[in-house]
């Protein structure tokens, strides 16, 4: 007969806590790392270059859905990097939309 078998609280090693987004590195060293983004006119070119999706009779159904995901995940990336103030300007003097 099988014993339904329990680890007891004390032997989970998820016990300890840590900072996963904690890093090992000075403030100092990180103002520096983030670059400026510029977002994409297009940004499903790159996986429509790769052709219509495998899927037989629905190929043009699933390319429109894949391109508002692409879409919708290009809109969020570029709202992050505007609400940190990563957009890059092309004309330095120009000040960036909602600055």
């Amino acid at each position: 007969m099988a014993k339904n078998r329990r680890r007891k609280k004390s032997d989970d090693k998820s016990d300890k806590s840590t900072n996963f987004w904690a890093a090992n590195v000075s403030d100092d060293e990180l103002v520096g790392l983030a670059g400026s983004v510029r977002p994409s006119d297009k940004p499903t070119a790159l996986v429509r270059s790769l052709g219509q999706p495998p899927l037989p009779g629905q190929n043009r159904a699933a390319g429109a859905y894949f391109d508002a995901v692409y879409l919708k995940a290009a809109h969020f990336a570029t709202a992050l990097a505007t609400a940190n103030d990563l957009i890059e300007s092309e004309d330095p003097e120009e000040p960036l939309p909602g600055a």
